[in-house]
């Protein structure tokens, strides 16, 4: 994030929550800080993440989820700045950092750096907010050569290839990298420009830009009435700006105004850190997957060198056959360590026996050791049957296929509330049940409990087999998720994961998630289904009532489908149909 960005949104974060009461703070990823705030209307939520590359700020509403244990700096910062109120801040818009002062006896200050996270000091540095004179506009030659050099500056995560003054970002800290790389631009010094050009001998009009804009960057925001600028490019961070930047800076990357700085950091912030947030977490569900198709690729490799030992068994059936037609000549009763006996071929082979027994003895066993191998091979062609369609499954992503223990009969109807109204769903039962404790989301048999489907859009969809599988995958959702469920009866529950709260859903994804809904609904016989979508912020589960049941706040729209099993079919991993008693 450039300082001079900061600075704007530091301003109008100082404005947003000044008289604001500080609730909680959370850590929900290293680095991440949620702080939760109370102030004239809904709660907020500032995020933060700090870092050298690609730090964040902003205000949001949603949060992302939080760890079953808070983290100790989380708790500290309870301890020192939790229900105090937050008094007009103090901005260090260079170093990226801003300081509110905490209400109270204690008093202290609640310092957010981009940096260094959060935290609570006694008192402010005595160069804390403290801005350098600013160099004259004229002086633009070091500013220029070094337009790409930005090692260890403290103005933002833009960088470039380097300048001939490797120490101008320590004299001029208010020409951070970015600025320097428009000035640079609209001084017909960029990529693959020569170096050499006299900055004295700019063209009037590039001069006067120039000037204009270095005026601009100085005097700074008086209001927040002028606009900024998001570059964003999908799979990549997204670059904010107090000035457009110069068509050569974002190729690739799409523009867009905002009228304050808080709306554009909240549509450049929230995909990259909810959507690194949601990757994480997936790949940490996935690790069972992972874990299991390394053990079944493992166990296939341990199979083929088992195959060469029994083969190596069934060849000493022809040894036994070649013993037992010599046995007239070597006498039953010998002990010998080896045998010359003639094969039908017309050749001679040598046979080592064991000394400890007699021939007919050593040829008794090698019967006996081919009779193992044909019975073994017919076993571990089997197996290997088994894990090459399990190895398949797991590469579709069905974590079905994870070899787990059986957790007990699987449930019945449960039910679920809109509008006033009960629908039938989802009931608990089954003797020999495990029951229900907190964090079992980590227990892998909760891979039982639900389907994975990937849309035609990419985007991934769970839906419950049962009662505890709707009740688990509501705890896997995030409030920004969508929930679907069959209007007027039961049906399993589904749940669409967004990467980041505004995500757009294709109208295909939508319509296929209703589908899916409805082949396991009360309406799956009569050809079309009448489903639900809310967000899951919206949809709460019922205290006291059956394991699945819940209430519908609000529903966002109704959809009414065709239903189609190549649907299922279609989006399900690749493996055999399971066993799902969603419905009775």
């Amino acid at each position: 994030m450039d300082a001079h960005f900061f600075r704007r949104l530091a301003q109008e974060l100082a404005e947003a929550l000044q008289g604001a009461r500080v609730e909680r703070f959370y850590a929900p990823a290293p680095d991440v800080t949620t702080i939760v705030l109370h102030g004239t209307g809904p709660k907020r939520h500032l995020l933060l993440r700090a870092g050298r590359r690609f730090p964040l700020l902003m205000l949001a509403d949603e949060r992302p989820a939080n760890p079953d244990t808070p983290s100790a700096h989380a708790m500290w910062l309870r301890k020192y700045a939790g229900n105090r109120r937050l008094g007009k801040a103090v901005a260090d818009w260079l170093q990226r950092r801003m300081a509110f002062p905490l209400s109270g006896e204690k008093g202290g200050w609640l310092v957010l750096d981009l940096r260094d996270g959060v935290t609570v000091l006694d008192a402010l540095p005595d160069n804390f907010g403290q801005v350098p004179p600013w160099p004259p506009h004229e002086d633009f030659a070091a500013m220029l050569e070094s337009k790409g050099d930005s090692k260890g500056d403290a103005g933002g995560d833009a960088g470039g290839d380097g300048g001939r003054d490797g120490d101008v970002w320590r004299r001029y800290p208010h020409y951070t990298p970015l600025l320097r790389e428009t000035l640079a631009c609209m001084a017909g010094l960029g990529k693959g420009a020569h170096k050499d050009v006299n900055p004295g001998g700019l063209e009037p009009d590039a001069y006067l830009e120039a000037r204009a804009l270095l005026a601009d960057v100085e005097f700074g925001p008086g209001g927040c009435d002028t606009p900024v600028y998001c570059y964003v490019r999908p799979g990549r961070a997204a670059m904010l700006s107090t000035w457009p930047l110069h068509p050569a800076q974002y190729e690739g990357y799409g523009e867009r105004e905002f009228a304050t700085a808080l709306e554009a950091a909240l549509v450049a912030g929230e995909p990259e850190l909810f959507g690194t947030m949601d990757r994480a977490r997936q790949a940490q569900e996935d690790a069972p997957l992972r874990s299991a198709l390394k053990r079944a690729r493992k166990t296939l490799a341990k199979l083929d060198a088992e195959e060469r030992r029994l083969q190596a068994m069934m060849a000493g059936h022809d040894d036994a056959l070649a013993l037992q037609a010599e046995l007239w000549r070597i006498g039953t009763d010998a002990r010998l360590e080896a045998v010359e006996v003639p094969f039908p071929d017309g050749g001679c082979r040598r046979i080592a026996l064991d000394s400890l027994r007699t021939v007919h003895e050593n040829m008794e066993h090698l019967f006996r050791q081919a009779a193992r191998g044909r019975r073994g091979i017919g076993m571990l062609d089997a197996r290997r049957g088994q894990l090459r369609e399990q190895i398949a499954r797991l590469e579709a992503g069905d974590a079905g296929a994870v070899p787990l223990p059986r957790s007990g009969k699987a449930d019945n109807i449960s039910g679920t509330r809109t509008g006033g109204k009960t629908v039938q769903g989802m009931r608990s039962g089954g003797k020999g049940q495990r029951k229900e404790v907190k964090g079992q989301r980590n227990d892998a048999g909760v891979h039982k409990l639900f389907q994975r489907f990937r849309s035609s859009d990419g985007l991934l969809m769970l839906r419950g087999r049962n009662a505890k599988g709707n009740h688990e995958i509501l705890n896997r959702a995030q409030p920004h998720d969508l929930w679907f469920h069959a209007e007027d009866g039961p049906s399993a529950h589904l749940v669409l994961r967004l990467e980041f709260p505004g995500q757009e859903v294709p109208e295909q994804t939508l319509r296929e998630a209703a589908v899916l809904v409805g082949l396991k609904s009360w309406q799956r016989e009569g050809g079309q289904a009448r489903v639900m979508c809310a967000f899951v912020r919206n949809v709460r589960k019922v205290k006291g009532a059956a394991v699945g049941a819940v209430h519908v706040a609000r529903m966002e729209r109704s959809l009414l489908v065709e239903l189609a099993e190549e649907v299922e079919r279609r989006l399900a991993p690749e493996c055999p149909e399971a066993v799902d008693e969603s419905l009775p």
